[in-house]
């Protein structure tokens, strides 16, 4: 739902009366990064966050960098089960 519907939520959340958007994530091996940087790094004033950290979207770009197409580099990430 972040993904797709991000934005409006994010700015239904900040013009509405003090209302916060707030969500968690386990990434990189279980890790809650949004809950640290909210947390932990107030001093510093962090903008934004980039990276990909999800096993299947690193498997299929390895394969691409590697040369072969999305396609396939998704159709073998299926066929092994990780997408």
């Amino acid at each position: 739902m972040l993904a797709r519907r991000g934005a409006e939520l994010f700015a239904a959340g900040l013009g509405g009366g003090g209302v916060q958007l707030r969500f968690e994530a386990s990434v990189c091996a279980a890790i809650p990064v949004v809950k640290v940087l909210r947390e932990s790094l107030v001093a510093t004033n962090v903008h934004r966050v980039l990276g990909i950290v999800n096993g299947t979207t690193n498997f299929i770009l390895t394969r691409m960098e590697a040369g072969g197409s999305y396609a396939d580099a998704l159709a073998e990430a299926q066929r092994l089960g990780y997408a």
